[in-house]
């Protein structure tokens, strides 16, 4: 199954407060035969659609640098929140990062600006 196919099958989009993994525009739920293996074997056999890009090298990868590897910002985002659920990797925005010291407001401007990545471990 390609990445696209899987994240469709197992990328649940939800309201934040029903996620497992809250993206800031909307929640992420795992499907019922989500694995953090499966995910990480639909993204190695990926080909980027605009650029390449090693989502698993360790470094913060963007939803914006993500949409351009995947094709679309919305699947970067389910593919982020996926992996989170999965315990595959880290997920940083700006309410894991801060909490409750950044306003609803800030919030949703920092995540438009790019603010929400992954990081694997």
């Amino acid at each position: 199954m390609n990445l696209i196919d899987y994240l469709r099958s197992n990328a649940i989009q939800c309201a934040p407060e029903e996620a497992d993994a809250d993206v800031i525009f909307f929640g992420v739920r795992k499907g019922p035969e989500a694995t953090a293996d499966a995910l990480k074997a639909a993204m190695a056999a990926h080909k980027g659609e605009f650029c390449d890009v090693n989502p698993l090298d360790g470094q913060e990868h963007s939803y914006i640098e993500l949409g351009g590897w995947v094709g679309d910002q919305g699947a970067a985002l389910s593919l982020i929140g996926l992996g989170a659920a999965l315990g595959a990797w880290k997920l940083l925005t700006p309410k894991t990062m801060l909490g409750d010291l950044c306003p609803p407001d800030m919030v949703q401007q920092m995540a438009g600006m790019g603010m929400v990545s992954m990081l694997a471990a």
